[in-house]
């Protein structure tokens, strides 16, 4: 009977041990997804900087790079590339 108790008790501690580790996950992904949104916007910031530096021009959304002034650097989506080819 002793054994079982102990048993009992053994898989309460594990039970409340792996629940502290999930909070602490959850906790860990929620961190995670709040500087993944600051990252995004500081990212955002830094192309639209890094076009006006070049004295390029972003193409607005919709907007082919074809239609672009040819000879002029387009910044979009990370990638950097001649207009008008």
């Amino acid at each position: 009977m002793k054994m079982t108790d102990k048993n009992i008790e053994k898989q309460r501690m594990e039970m409340e041990r792996l629940q502290l580790e999930v909070e602490i996950m959850r906790r860990e992904i929620e961190t995670l997804k709040s500087e993944a949104k600051v990252a995004a916007k500081e990212n955002k910031g830094w192309r639209r900087l890094r076009a006006e530096s070049e004295k390029g021009f972003s193409s607005p959304p919709g907007t082919s790079h074809s239609t672009a002034r040819p000879g002029i650097r387009v910044i979009w989506a990370g990638k950097s590339k001649m207009a008008g080819r």
